[in-house]
């Protein structure tokens, strides 16, 4: 790969993996306007040419290196992944769409999660006096949760029906931005971190909340010997002292401590206690994305300055697996590529991302962690994968505009969009899969205005 190629992969890649950002104080509109330029960005990541229909020329590599490729069995008290418990579903042929019901005076609205079993969404709208709502739809029906918190940047739901986010508290309560959950028709705030910004980025079937730490704080470090080992996640705050942590290093001035992001889990058991996931030695994370039943986390971390990764002078991305027993490795991607790899979802055996090519700056891709193998998918950009590892994204159209898409494994199915919505300005962006691959949230955008719409098709 020539240099300037090489430089271009990396640029992409880290758009790809932006850090999960803690919620935003701007409204919906906004928002809008800044998707729509990273949309743009966007479209330069993938595969080059129209739609493709088909992916049965797609090359399937075997990838070991650095992967874990055994099964691991889960304790007796935690559920087995649905991926090895159930067959595949048939793949549906046709999908219906439809914008899912909002409050009477929503004025932008918007897809942020759904469970695996299809039957729940969550998402926010905006009415004019610019308060945001908590929305969860339940088999399409519209629940607005009392959650006293403002503008959640992040949602997520499981089969339960319990909610996971972000979002900052009113100011006459603070004005903090806080991690909460709301179950049962409970909102329970998740416990403090002493105060640096959180973001919320998954929830899983088990009720473990997933999120980001941001800000200066000593970082939870596994070093290289032990990096492939098991390693023990850290109870307790992560910016507790780490004094009597041999594996942790000194961060060397404020600086760099302000660009460190710490990845946590709230046990759905315990949710004080908080735990930190360790670092490979030498990166730093920039996003975590999502928590598997069992516990899998993936992610994606970047080179730290100076280190013997980023040696060369450009940012390195891998992507990053932490298994259940707290052990992390990296994503590897397949001989002759890379090296640089992300992570964007995880379901099952399955994790969809992306990797630096020799022949293209980047390509969508999905590895099976089971067996090692890694796929090429003809999606120009992934956003969610099932238990069948059937994945949501986009591809772009004859007239190179995004079209929300599922990649199966040998077809792509574009899905249709209402004439009314836009196709060219950073939407439609599908947000989620379900196992069955019978329901899939987005969002679209009314054409000549600033308006997103939460939206999904049902499937059959």
């Amino acid at each position: 790969m020539r240099q300037s190629d090489d430089e271009t992969a990396r640029r992409l890649l880290e758009i790809l993996a932006e850090e999960p950002l803690p919620p935003s104080r701007v409204n919906i509109a906004a928002l809008v306007q800044v998707g729509r330029r990273r949309a743009r960005a966007r479209r330069l990541i993938g595969l080059s040419g129209a739609v493709v229909v088909t992916v049965a020329a797609l090359a399937v590599v075997p990838v070991l290196a650095d992967v874990a490729t055994r099964e691991r069995p889960a304790p007796a008290d935690e559920p087995v992944a649905q991926a090895s418990a159930q067959p595949d579903p048939v793949e549906p042929t046709s999908c219906q769409p439809a914008p899912l019901p909002v409050p009477a005076d929503t004025l932008s609205s918007q897809v942020l999660g759904g469970d695996p079993s299809g039957r729940y969404l969550v998402g926010t709208a905006t009415g004019g006096n610019q308060r945001t709502s908590v929305l969860r739809w339940d088999d399409g029906r519209l629940q607005v949760l009392d959650i006293p918190v403002t503008d959640p940047a992040h949602l997520a739901v499981n089969s339960r029906g319990d909610v996971a986010g972000d979002g900052y508290f009113p100011k006459k309560l603070g004005g903090q931005a806080r991690a909460w959950t709301y179950r049962d028709g409970r909102f329970a705030d998740l416990p403090a971190v002493s105060g640096p910004p959180v973001a919320v980025v998954g929830i899983n079937e088990r009720g473990d909340v997933l999120g980001t730490i941001s800000g200066a704080m000593p970082l939870v470090r596994v070093s290289p010997e032990a990096k492939q080992g098991s390693v023990e996640a850290t109870a307790g705050p992560p910016n507790a002292s780490t004094a009597h942590q041999p594996n942790v290093p000194a961060v060397p001035n404020a600086a760099e401590q302000t660009k460190l992001v710490q990845p946590v889990v709230w046990p759905g058991d315990q949710p004080d206690a908080v735990r930190s996931l360790r670092l490979p030695e030498s990166l730093m994370v920039v996003n975590v994305q999502a928590v598997d039943d069992t516990g899998t986390v993936i992610g994606t971390g970047r080179s730290l300055a100076g280190s013997p990764v980023g040696a060369s002078g450009a940012i390195a991305m891998r992507g990053l697996i932490w298994a259940p027993d707290g052990s992390v490795r990296e994503l590897a991607a397949p001989s002759g590529h890379g090296p640089d790899t992300l992570a964007r979802s995880v379901r099952g055996d399955w994790v969809v991302g992306a990797y630096q090519s020799s022949a293209e700056p980047t390509v969508g891709a999905r590895w099976n962690l089971r067996t090692g193998e890694v796929r090429p998918m003809a999606l120009k950009y992934m956003t969610g994968v099932n238990r069948a590892g059937w994945a949501a994204g986009y591809v772009l159209d004859e007239r190179e505009r995004q079209a929300p898409a599922v990649a199966f494994d040998q077809r792509i199915m574009v899905l249709p969009i209402p004439a009314k919505f836009d196709r060219n300005e950073g939407e439609p962006i599908t947000v989620t899969i379900s196992d069955d691959g019978r329901q899939i949230g987005s969002v679209l955008r009314t054409k000549g205005r600033p308006m997103s719409v939460a939206f999904r098709w049902t499937c059959t």
